[in-house]
């Protein structure tokens, strides 16, 4: 019996929703076998090529790292997100984590608390075209602190700033 063999192939679509704001892409693997009848298809859904647009953090927290809030306070972290087009994402999800800064060297990335119930867990939650945490900095300490926003598409954006 004859066997052949075929290469992976790999095809993408993509799609706008219903907005027409967001586009969605997948891609749909087929690996053929010994014979056409043993094709497999899995698809996976995925924003794999979606890359939003970041202005950087919104006020009171100054971009450059001289921002300097005072310790037991409630730290408003806030920023914007837009695709190729300009037109406000609202739909994204993003993680905020932070890390202590000692000699120059960041440490390990901790779960930020928050001091609003309409928060879940470390999740920014988006409000008026903008994303917010409201940090608790009661459970941190004075110094240097690197705050980080984890977003869906795979990308970090980090901020410094500092707890008196």
């Amino acid at each position: 019996m004859d066997s052949y063999r075929f290469a992976l192939r790999h095809t993408r679509y993509c799609k706008r929703d219903n907005s027409n704001r967001h586009k969605l892409c997948w891609s749909k693997d087929s690996n053929d076998h010994s014979t056409r009848s043993s094709r497999k298809h899995s698809y996976s859904h995925k924003n794999s090529n979606v890359v939003y647009g970041f202005g950087g953090f919104l006020d009171p927290i100054n971009n450059d790292g001289s921002s300097i809030f005072k310790l037991k306070s409630t730290v408003p972290v806030k920023f914007q997100l837009t695709d190729a087009q300009g037109n406000f994402i609202t739909t994204a999800t993003a993680t905020i984590y932070v890390a202590k800064i000692s000699n120059n060297v960041v440490g390990t990335d901790i779960e930020a608390i928050s001091t609003s119930a309409a928060t879940d867990g470390p999740l920014f939650r988006e409000t008026g075209n903008q994303y917010i945490f409201n940090l608790s900095s009661k459970t941190l300490s004075v110094g240097t602190w690197q705050i980080k926003a984890v977003l869906e598409e795979g990308t970090s954006k980090t901020v410094i700033i500092s707890l008196k």
